[in-house]
Formats: structure tokens, C-alpha cells, sequence
């Protein structure tokens, strides 16, 4: 069970401001704290209750933010879980990241993107929601079929994309005013070259797990296909250094 709520403040179009309040409840079964892990919350118990606050701060200078070649932004969070009246759960960290772009001729360019995270308190706060990459955009590709778990962890990817086609699809629709920004349906392709690297530190439950506690690398090339702007589709051939090697799809589509 979780319910939150949150306000955000947009003092002009660079900078954007969100702080969210959110109440979870958590029950699972006692065979999961009795026998399968016994480290699953980090107290002894089937269930744990807590409040949180989240603060996050974004600074947006990038140039056509869908699929940008110039520009950058930053953004910073801080999370607290476990304060009030409910404390079953004591977790705090703070993040930080930012995408850089630097344009090297029209509709091509390097990029830069790089995130961290590190918990303020050191302990072992169980092993629920102990998640670092492999959630969400933190994925290092060439290791999308892993999850990394840790008390922190740290990344860059760097590429080069270069556009290889573009077209104007016509879309045969009524001829109504309200229908002239769809007529046409722009189509592009782009080509790229990339290389991640990233890090994972977990102090507490890393041992026997290969993936923890060392640098990981990936190199790649691809395709992106972007349809109406802000419509992409990315096919990555990855290669990662446990000598494996994959055909990869991602998605991103705004609704404006």
C-alpha cells in the first residue's frame, strides 16, 4: 500500500523543482523472514510502515530535449524514509546527474551521461528495495538482463550519433484545420557508436555475486529511429565484458 502526494515549482523554463510525501505499508508472507531471508526488512518483522520525503532540483539547458546534440542539464535528489511517527524504516541518500552534449557538424554529435548515488547512512538497512542499476534508466547497456543491487553506485555512457536519413512521411487524413501539424509524419535515422561503464558498491551482500563490487564496461553500436520527434526506437547491438553480446530494443515516447 502507498499513497503520496508532491507540489512542483517552475520558477522560469531552465529550472524545475518537485519535493513528494509518500506513506508505505509493506507486509509479506513469514516464510520469506523466517527462512527464505532472514535480512529482508532489518528488523524481525512480516510487515514495516514508514514515511518519506523526496526532494529533486533539475537545471534544463538542453536543445531539443527528445533527442538532444547541444546542451546540458543536471539534476540533484535527496531522499529520506523513516521519520514521525512510523521509523520501521531508516534509509537516506542522495543522488546527482547530468547529460552533456557537444554537437560535431548538423544532427551529429558526442554525449555524455553520468549518474551517482551514495546512501548517507552506512548501515544495512535490509535487503527490501536494496536496488542500485538495472531499475528504471539506471541501466548500463549490454547488461539489460541484470539487476545490480548495492548501497551505492556510479556510471557514465558516452556515444557519437550521426543522422543517417531523413523523410517526411505524407499521411493521406481529412483535410480539417485541426489535423495540418499530423499531415506529415517526420522520420529519421541515426546512427551510433557507444561505451558504458559502471560501478555497484555493496558492502553487504555482494559475496558470490560476479556482477558487484568491480568496474563493469560495455561497447555497442546502433540504430535509433525517431518518428514525430519525440517518438524513438533504439536497436542496440551490445557487447559486454563477460563475453556476451545481444540484439537490445528501447523505447521513449513523450505525449505532449
Amino acid at each position: 500500500l502507498q499513497t503520496s502526494a508532491f507540489v512542483s515549482y517552475r520558477p522560469g523554463v531552465i529550472w524545475r523543482h518537485r519535493v513528494a510525501a509518500s506513506f508505505r505499508s509493506v507486509s509479506v508472507d513469514s516464510i520469506i523472514v523466517n527462512s527464505l531471508n532472514t535480512n529482508y526488512f532489518a528488523q524481525p518483522k512480516t510487515s514495516i510502515r514508514f514515511l518519506s520525503i523526496n526532494w529533486q532540483s533539475v537545471m534544463d539547458k538542453l536543445v531539443d530535449r527528445p533527442y538532444p546534440f547541444r546542451g546540458y542539464a543536471l539534476q540533484w535528489e535527496m531522499v529520506k524514509e523513516g521519520f514521525g511517527v512510523w521509523t520501521n524504516r531508516d534509509r537516506w541518500w542522495a543522488g546527482v546527474g547530468g547529460q552533456f552534449y557537444l554537437p560535431t557538424g548538423r544532427q551529429q554529435g558526442f554525449e555524455c551521461i553520468v549518474r551517482a548515488r551514495g546512501h548517507l547512512l552506512r548501515r544495512n538497512m535490509g535487503f527490501y528495495e536494496y536496488s542500485a542499476m538495472g531499475y528504471g534508466n539506471d541501466v548500463l547497456r549490454g547488461y539489460e538482463n541484470y539487476t545490480l543491487d548495492g548501497l551505492d553506485f556510479a556510471y557514465v555512457k558516452m556515444g557519437w550519433r550521426t543522422n543517417l536519413f531523413s523523410y517526411e512521411v505524407p499521411i493521406p487524413l481529412p483535410n480539417w484545420p485541426v489535423l495540418n501539424n499530423v499531415r506529415c509524419m517526420p522520420f529519421q535515422i541515426y546512427g551510433s557508436v557507444y561505451s558504458d561503464h559502471g560501478f555497484v558498491n555493496d558492502p553487504f551482500y555482494g559475496e558470490g555475486n560476479r556482477l558487484r563490487n568491480r568496474l563493469l564496461s560495455s561497447v555497442g553500436v546502433g540504430l535509433d529511429f525517431r518518428f514525430y520527434f519525440d517518438k524513438i526506437l533504439y536497436v542496440m547491438w551490445s557487447f559486454n565484458q563477460l563475453g556476451e553480446n545481444g540484439l537490445f530494443l528501447q523505447t521513449k515516447i513523450s505525449f505532449r
